[in-house]
C-alpha cells in the first residue's frame, strides 16, 4: 500500500512543503530528538565540502536515521517508545 498524503508546497519550485499524512501504508517512520537532528544537519555542511550535491536518507523502523550517501553517512539514534 502506498503512502497517502497531501502536500502544500511552500516555494514555487515545489521542493519544500508541509505534509498531512492520511495513511502510512507501507512507509517507515523513525522518531528522532529534534536537538540531535539539528546538530546532525550542521554536520552535513562537511558533505557539501566533499562535493555531495544530493544525499540519501535511509529509514528503518526503530533503527538510526542515516543521512548521507550510499556508503557513508551520519547516523542519528532513534527515540524508541512513545
Amino acid at each position: 500500500m502506498k503512502l497517502d498524503k497531501t502536500i502544500t508546497f511552500l516555494n514555487s519550485s515545489k521542493t519544500i512543503g508541509l505534509v498531512i499524512i492520511k495513511d502510512l501504508g507501507n512507509a517507515q517512520q523513525v522518531w528522532v530528538d529534534l536537538r540531535t537532528l539539528k546538530k546532525a544537519l550542521k554536520l552535513l555542511d562537511s558533505l557539501t565540502q566533499m562535493n555531495f550535491e544530493k544525499i540519501c536518507i535511509t529509514v528503518e523502523k526503530d533503527q538510526p536515521l542515516i543521512i548521507g550517501g550510499n556508503k557513508i553517512g551520519i547516523a542519528i539514534s532513534p527515540v524508541v517508545g512513545d
